[in-house]
């Protein structure tokens, strides 16, 4: 039989060894930045099982520094970087979702992508957990162009898994660690770039106005959207075609009702990165052990 390959994680496998190899996989946690990606697999090496006895588990590298995405294993859990935007996002979705279909794992699992975003409404600092996943028209669905057909596809969301977000977020907020932070369950905007159709006025190319900005963020708000990235209605459509659980969970780094601008301090963006690493942990330890 042949070798099985993952392109763009450069990664090969003898036909059984993907079933080996991921059969006990439970967790699926991507973000766009591979350091990001690292820095959540070392906070879960270090806390996960942390006073499970019995319980322990080597933290795996499985991609080399040629790969065009990272991959880290640790027990149960998959961390992966999928780039920046819907495109680059869905490369490495499809691989990771054909390694856990050959694994037979597929229904198993769990997706949480974890990143930031601009608020809308929220300060900085806040969890963002989306209900809806909209495109920057406020629809809530994708359109494919597949061998010459115009494919739709429903952004359908995982309100099980958001409630379960959200009700974890607040019973376990760990002030102590993470300073005082809201959380906020809403609607979120995934965009096809970061300047123009997030209403930006600073891009190389800019044909709209400032009023036009606010007008388009006003009503966001007004139709209940809380923030703003570039990946989410995608995956909500992937995982819902696929039937795979999932939660999609931000954090703000500016209010662009305010301020377009990030304007934090290293220390403050690692912190608020850590409320990510946080709630991945409590989510995955309450479906692990039934506790936080």
């Amino acid at each position: 039989m042949p070798e099985v390959n993952y392109h763009h994680f450069s990664l090969t496998f003898h036909p059984n060894e993907v079933e080996q190899r991921f059969k006990d996989v439970r967790f699926v946690l991507v973000a766009g930045c591979s350091e990001r990606v690292e820095a959540q697999a070392h906070y879960l090496a270090e806390k996960l099982f942390d006073g499970v006895k019995g319980v322990k588990y080597p933290l795996e590298q499985l991609t080399k520094s040629r790969s065009r995405f990272t991959l880290f294993k640790l027990g149960p859990c998959l961390l992966s970087n999928h780039g920046m935007g819907c495109a680059s996002m869905s490369i490495a979705l499809h691989e990771l979702f054909l390694m856990c279909q050959k694994a037979k794992v597929i229904n198993l699992i769990t997706v949480l992508r974890f990143g930031t975003c601009g608020g809308i409404g929220v300060p900085a600092g806040t969890i963002c957990i989306t209900n809806r996943a909209l495109d920057p028209l406020f629809q809530d669905f994708v359109e494919l162009k597949i061998c010459m057909k115009l494919v739709k596809r429903p952004c359908a969301i995982d309100m099980p898994t958001v409630a379960t977000l959200d009700r974890l977020c607040k019973e376990h907020p760990n002030r102590e660690e993470l300073g005082d932070y809201q959380v906020s369950v809403g609607a979120t905007i995934a965009s096809n770039d970061f300047y123009e159709e997030q209403g930006r006025t600073n891009g190389a190319i800019c044909e709209h106005t400032i009023e036009d900005k606010m007008r388009f963020l006003e009503r966001a708000r007004e139709l209940g959207v809380i923030n703003m990235e570039m990946e989410c209605n995608h995956l909500a459509a992937m995982c819902h075609k696929l039937g795979v659980s999932f939660g999609i969970l931000d954090v703000a780094l500016t209010n662009r009702l305010s301020n377009d601008k990030v304007e934090l301090s290293r220390e403050q963006m690692l912190l608020f990165e850590r409320r990510l690493f946080w709630l991945n942990l409590v989510f995955i330890r309450h479906k692990l052990f039934g506790g936080a």
